[in-house]
């Protein structure tokens, strides 16, 4: 927790320094494209980042929940074994008023 916060910390001093010297020079329409850059890289990684297993077994979509969880589950995993503790997980959670 601490990390997170520092790095919320840290970020927020970067983009003081940088609106402070970017602001000496009036260049506004540098600042506004400097803080499009991380939206853009954070759309771009949502298009390749594979799709929740959670909630494709939530979707009832028990195949598709196999197909992204083989892409990122270690070699020798038991796949089936995590697809059930999910469900299992889901059923617990829909039962307990969630």
């Amino acid at each position: 927790m601490s990390a997170y916060q520092l790095g919320i910390t840290i970020g927020i001093f970067v983009a003081s320094l940088v609106d402070g010297w970017l602001s000496a020079d009036a260049d506004w329409r540098l600042m506004l494209g400097a803080a499009a850059v991380p939206g853009l890289l954070l759309f771009f990684v949502a298009m390749v980042a594979p799709e929740s297993s959670r909630l494709s077994m939530k979707m009832h979509r028990r195949d598709d929940a196999a197909i992204e969880m083989e892409k990122i589950a270690p070699i020798g995993d038991d796949i089936e074994a995590d697809l059930n503790g999910i469900a299992a997980a889901s059923s617990t959670d829909q039962a307990g008023g969630a």
